[in-house]
């Protein structure tokens, strides 16, 4: 009998990178059975927590009175973290570098993308809103938590007003097809709203298109792929991408980005808060122009954390 595992974290959220784990564990770990959940109520033989940015206290407070076996999976940890709450885990499982504790890919590595079919997928999207689709594409994924609202400082607004329109610029300047792309489709944070922002600010938005429709988690790895680059704010973005092997360009506003930029040795983070357009452009223009050799790199580093992920099971029980 396969031992059942429930499995802690921010789940049933419509977030793309966390729906993500549902698929990635079982592949990891084939021989257990997973409930996924954001609250405790029934557990298990195992209870893993993970993955993403889960070392919170919402988390840890439900961990407290569990007496079975636990695990902290695909979760990013500074030293200060493993040291506060290594006592609560049977082994914790780092995806960003950290001295004292195993690291390991993101998860989410496992999964494998169809890039004939995010290819479909982007042809259909642009001949669905009569856009005109150029022979380069590049995916933008901007992320409703920089997106002002009622409880944002001035600077926030200001912030984003700055960088949407210095993205526009730079966009209605770059021979290429923009596609807006959603990875957080739940309310309040709907990636659609940030997105649309950044979208009515382009000059020539005849040559973009912005997706509207929930679409599943495969479908969007495989539009990633597809892409020829990408410019993001989310870190499942970039890590879509570099699944893919495709280049691109993180907007860092967490330090969870910049984390995983460092595991795969990339220099490709823009900082959110001090915007650099000059540095934004020169990576596009490099990314279009040498995309093959950084295809091919980012395909290498994708399979050597695949291959990790693979031996991942024999280090649990």
């Amino acid at each position: 009998m396969s031992k059942k595992v429930t499995v802690l974290g921010f789940y049933g959220k419509k977030n793309t990178g966390d729906e993500a784990y549902k698929l990635a564990f079982p592949l990891i770990f084939p021989n257990f059975d997973f409930h996924f959940t954001d609250k405790l109520e029934n557990v298990h033989d195992y209870v893993f927590l993970g993955g993403g940015n889960v070392l919170q206290s919402y988390f840890i407070n439900q961990l407290s009175s569990i007496n079975i076996p636990k695990y902290a999976m695909s979760v990013n940890a500074h030293a200060k973290d493993v040291a506060k709450y290594s006592h609560i885990f049977e082994k914790m499982f780092i995806r960003n570098m950290c001295e004292g504790v195993k690291q390991v890919p993101d998860y989410t590595f496992v999964l494998s993308p169809d890039r004939q079919n995010g290819k479909n997928l982007i042809r259909n999207i642009f001949q669905s809103q009569k856009a005109d689709l150029y022979s380069r594409v590049i995916v933008v994924v901007m992320n409703a938590y920089v997106c002002s609202d009622h409880a944002s400082l001035a600077r926030d607004h200001i912030n984003f007003d700055k960088v949407c329109y210095d993205l526009a610029k730079i966009m209605d300047t770059t021979s290429a097809s923009f596609l807006f792309l959603p990875f957080g489709n739940g309310f309040p944070h709907n990636d659609r709203i940030a997105n649309s922002f950044l979208y009515s600010k382009c000059k020539f938005w005849n040559k973009n298109a912005i997706l509207y429709d929930e679409i599943t988690v495969l479908d969007t790895l495989d539009i990633m792929a597809a892409c020829n680059m990408s410019i993001g704010t989310r870190l499942h973005s970039a890590i879509f991408s570099c699944i893919g092997g495709t280049p691109f360009i993180d907007i860092g506003h967490h330090d969870k980005s910049k984390l995983f930029l460092e595991t795969i040795n990339k220099d490709w983070g823009i900082n959110y808060w001090h915007f650099n357009s000059d540095k934004t452009k020169a990576l596009i223009d490099d990314f279009l122009v040498n995309e093959d050799s950084y295809r091919e790199e980012l395909l290498k580093i994708a399979a050597r954390n695949k291959d990790e992920l693979t031996t991942l099971q024999l280090e649990i029980l």
